[in-house]
């Protein structure tokens, strides 16, 4: 991973994680997310952060039931605002 990539795990995982456990229920995703006093974009930018590091840090062979996790991340995630592109006519 690129060294922006690390930081922006970092930076948003560092808030997470102490509020959410290692294990969060899907309530409990909800609830932080829903929290959250940021924008929709931001709250989505959580949301990708905590559900990369609850499926994609798994290392093969621990004692850990995928479907669970997997389970308790899948919540609706954030709506991002869509951006309006405005075409400029020669």
């Amino acid at each position: 991973m690129s060294p922006k990539t690390v930081e922006y795990y970092r930076c948003y995982l560092n808030k997470a994680i102490p509020a959410l456990d290692l294990s969060p229920t899907a309530l409990t995703l909800t609830n932080y997310i829903n929290s959250l006093s940021c924008s929709n974009g931001g709250k989505h930018a959580y949301y990708r952060a905590i559900s990369v590091f609850l499926t994609g840090f798994i290392v093969p062979g621990q004692d850990i039931d995928m479907k669970t996790i997997q389970s308790n991340i899948l919540v609706e995630p954030p709506k991002r605002p869509k951006l309006i592109h405005v075409c400029q006519g020669r």
